[in-house]
């Protein structure tokens, strides 16, 4: 993915953020909001460490003659693009619930949407780390 991609996408998020706005009247739902976007705002700036990641590891797969060292870089390379772009769908399919939608349907929704984000951010950190280690960053 495109770093142009990465910021088209980031502004759609805090356009739809700004004005979807799920703060309402109810702690619950904000709460949930709130805590969805702390996973995603610490697990974002990765973004950037995911596409350094890929050309580290395209650059060392040319230039690596084993057919085990590639089978193995080759595996670790597509769990480090499947987690970026796993960031990209869940902010590309985020519809945060605006403040006509009722309390039970946006909080549902708000539960849903904090595990995915649980698991991208989880699949991202596991990535980086196998990445960085073939690289010995």
């Amino acid at each position: 993915m495109r770093y142009t991609q990465v910021i088209f996408y980031f502004i759609t998020l805090l356009f739809i953020s700004a004005f979807s706005c799920a703060h309402s009247d109810n702690p619950e739902r904000n709460k949930l909001y709130d805590e969805m976007m702390a996973i995603h705002d610490e697990v974002m700036p990765e973004m950037s460490t995911i596409h350094k990641l890929e050309k580290g590891l395209k650059k060392k797969i040319e230039n690596t003659t084993s057919q085990d060292s590639i089978v193995m870089m080759k595996a670790t390379l597509k769990r480090v693009s499947e987690s970026g772009e796993g960031m990209m769908d869940w902010m590309h399919k985020l519809d945060v619930p605006g403040k006509k939608v009722p309390d039970a349907e946006a909080i549902a929704y708000l539960k849903s949407e904090k595990q995915k984000i649980s698991n991208v951010s989880m699949k991202m950190k596991k990535a980086i780390l196998s990445g960085k280690a073939i690289l010995g960053e």
